[in-house]
């Protein structure tokens, strides 16, 4: 599979920013359970590096890791797609 300089240019954009969105995270503090609102609440800590919490009780918020990789991978997507309909078509050698 050949790859076009362009969509070479958008995977190593992607690697990079898929290991800043999986080491560069989201913590919270989970609480307890609330009847009134039908699940348990988490206050928001901020965003740190995956091996430093900081909080002891605090760990890292797993649905929005999972949003931004979500986010990031299908935008990466349509840019590698675009990126690969556009120029010319690569001579064959």
């Amino acid at each position: 599979m050949y790859l076009r300089p362009l969509q070479k240019v958008a995977l190593v954009i992607y690697l990079f920013l898929l290991t800043y969105a999986t080491t560069w995270v989201p913590f919270v503090i989970p609480s307890r359970y609330s009847p009134s609102y039908g699940h348990s609440r988490q206050k928001f800590v901020g965003y740190t590096f995956i091996w430093s919490s900081p909080d002891p009780a605090a760990a890292p918020d797993i649905r929005r890791i999972a949003l931004r990789i979500i986010a990031l991978t299908a935008a990466s997507s349509a840019v590698f797609v675009l990126a690969g309909l556009s120029g010319k078509k690569p001579a064959r050698g």
